[in-house]
């Protein structure tokens, strides 16, 4: 799930009060993200207006009744009370069953409170949550999603194609997608799932050919948003800054290298996914009949549509600059996003907008770029896991060239990768659906049945990921785990890097879907397991985190043999938001150019490694 989906308001209980809104871009003091100097973006606020008064309703008039009540009465009102509330407690809701993790006080009308509460504390409740309630199912109540069931990790083979349950009918109601201006969280609902083909398979296929340019745009666009000089620190705002280097990369692989170097292109498409939250904080802070208007006049409202009216104007221009819609002939081996979205609708149908679908692919650059700032925070308050980053990092590269198969073969840059999401993962709950009919689910652990109700909403805790049962010293980061976990003691992964052979087929497959038993494919960051949750688990899991993957290792191994750069002012603090996990966008960390320099790493070098190293192979 992108991160539109997984953050929350703070204060939507009490629309009265302030609202702060992480601002995933970071932002100017403009709240804008036209900046060229990436590391002056910070944290922003967005304010939520005051609740409206609803006008144009007459006043009702008191009226008075003379009446007595003896005692009898009041016996009688008592009873009849007690017998209704009996009732509707043993008969109400499945879920009403489960205990509540933020109970309202005794004496609170209002549950504004425990909610507002479980926004800004979300993963320490949901820690506190697990360990309350002895791994069993329980209930929290949040601002934006109401109440959701949170249930054990053992539940998720159980609901992971569940066709009961939905994540994209979730996404598309939180998200106001009936309204044009946020019509892209519908494009995953579509009876012909075309959004999900085109990243399961057009995107996962077309990863091999993108290794080479993604690494040439690296070489271009590092400089440009970190520091040149050798002498000195120079402290930089990781996570905005993560955030404009992945929007460069992902307008290359959507759009072509005219678009991903376009600074009004990349600065837009920051805004747009900078500014959607905002926008939809503020319109549902509003009673929802009002919404049909108001998204035409609030000002966060009116900042996005513009943003939005922009970067569907470029797009369609780089739309049009590749020429007309290619044929079915002549599109088999294209790499042009648009194309992808055409093949897929001849084979499954449906209609789409070629414009919003691209809209929707941007809207993922919140998590790559989440994921690749936590990582260079983690190996900042880790240096001793450098040296060897970049001795693995020497002897796969520069002998096999920008391939799929070099990507592969970085063992312990994947293991990092895999550790930061385990601790540090971007969700607080996964595998969030809505339940789309009223079923019954039967706990694998105790075999009790466990019913649910139609349109309840339920997801699955985190535990598993800090397991002692399953992960040795499961509260500290450890960057050699899952490389540990692939090899033995003494074997030497890296020796057929001289002849690399063809890739691993398991690599392009879902190989957390198929029970595999081959430990080394089954610990890979995008392998997908019950006990480590960070893409999700089933049919709704990341569909495009092959590319994800690739994408953060590409830029992970220019930055590392680059730069050296280490803490400023103590470790930044993942921010608890709803049901998000997020590196603090206000985060720093200081960075030093290297005085060594790699061929195989800048301009030319770069596309001559990987002509010697598929030479070599032949």
């Amino acid at each position: 799930m992108g991160l539109f989906a997984a953050l929350s308001p703070r204060h939507l209980s009490n629309p009265s009060t302030s609202l702060p809104s992480l601002d995933l871009c970071g932002a100017l003091s403009t709240t804008d993200c036209s900046s060229t100097s990436p590391s002056s973006l910070t944290r922003v606020y967005s304010f939520v207006p005051a609740s409206p008064r609803l006008i144009g309703f007459p006043e009702q008039k008191a009226m008075a009744y003379n009446f007595t009540l003896s005692s009898g009465h009041f016996a009688g009102a008592a009873v009849a009370f007690l017998t209704v509330w009996l009732v509707l407690r043993a008969f109400g809701s499945p879920e009403s069953r489960f205990p509540v993790l933020n109970k309202k006080g005794r004496f609170e009308l209002s549950g504004a409170r425990v909610r507002k509460e479980y926004n800004e504390n979300s993963w320490s409740m949901m820690q506190q949550g697990i360990k309350t309630f002895d791994g069993g199912p329980f209930r929290i109540s949040s601002a934006d999603r109401g109440e959701i069931v949170v249930l054990p990790p053992r539940f998720g083979p159980k609901i992971r194609n569940d066709r009961r349950l939905s994540l994209s009918s979730l996404v598309a109601k939180w998200n106001l997608s009936h309204f044009e201006e946020f019509d892209i969280f519908s494009l995953g609902n579509s009876p012909t799932q075309i959004m999900q083909s085109v990243f399961r398979k057009d995107l996962t296929q077309s990863t091999g050919r993108f290794m080479l340019p993604l690494s040439q745009e690296c070489d271009y666009a590092i400089p440009r948003l970190f520091p040149t000089s050798t002498e000195g620190w120079t402290t930089v705002t990781v996570l905005p800054t993560a955030f404009q280097l992945v929007s460069r990369l992902d307008l290359l692989v959507y759009l072509g290298r005219d678009s991903a170097r376009s600074d009004a292109f990349t600065n837009d498409v920051c805004n747009f996914v900078m500014q959607a939250r905002p926008a939809l904080i503020a319109l549902r802070a509003w009673p929802s009949f009002l919404h049909r208007i108001l998204r035409l006049f609030l000002p966060q409202c009116q900042k996005f549509i513009a943003t939005r009216r922009r970067v569907i104007g470029m797009i369609n221009a780089a739309n049009e600059s590749k020429g007309e819609r290619p044929t079915q002939a002549s599109d088999e081996q294209s790499t042009h996003f648009r194309s992808w979205y055409d093949r897929q609708q001849r084979q499954l149908g449906g209609k789409y907008e070629p414009a919003t679908a691209q809209l929707l692919a941007f809207a993922a650059i919140s998590n790559t770029s989440d994921l690749l700032a936590k990582v260079i925070i983690d190996l900042a308050e880790h240096p001793e896991l450098i040296g060897p980053l970049r001795n693995e990092i020497m002897s796969v590269i520069p002998t096999m060239g920008w391939r799929k198969i070099a990507i592969y073969k970085l063992f312990l840059l994947d293991s990092v990768l895999k550790e930061t999401q385990r601790l540090k993962p971007v969700q607080v709950g996964f595998m969030e659906r809505e339940v789309l009919q009223n079923l019954t689910i039967t706990d694998p652990e105790t075999k009790d049945p466990i019913h649910f109700k139609r349109g309840g909403t339920i997801m699955i805790s985190p535990g598993q990921m800090r397991e002692p049962s399953v992960y040795r010293d499961p509260e500290n980061y450890d960057g050699y785990r899952f490389y540990r976990l692939r090899f033995d003691e003494g074997e030497d992964p890296y020796a057929d890097a001289q002849k690399p052979g063809p890739p691993d087929p398991r690599l392009a497959g879902d190989v957390g879907d198929k029970d595999a038993t081959d430990r080394r494919s089954s610990h890979q960051l995008t392998s997908l397991s019950n006990d480590h949750l960070g893409f999700g688990l089933g049919e709704h899991a990341c569909p495009g985190r092959f590319h994800v993957a690739s994408e953060v290792k590409i830029a992970l191994c220019h930055l590392i043999m680059k730069y050296d750069w280490k803490l400023v002012d103590g470790k930044p603090r993942s921010v608890q938001f709803g049901n998000a996990f997020l590196s603090d966008p206000a985060g720093k960390v200081a960075f030093r150019r290297r005085k060594e320099t790699y061929p195989w790493l800048e301009g030319d070098g770069i596309q001559a490694t990987l002509a010697a190293a598929v030479a070599t192979a032949a």
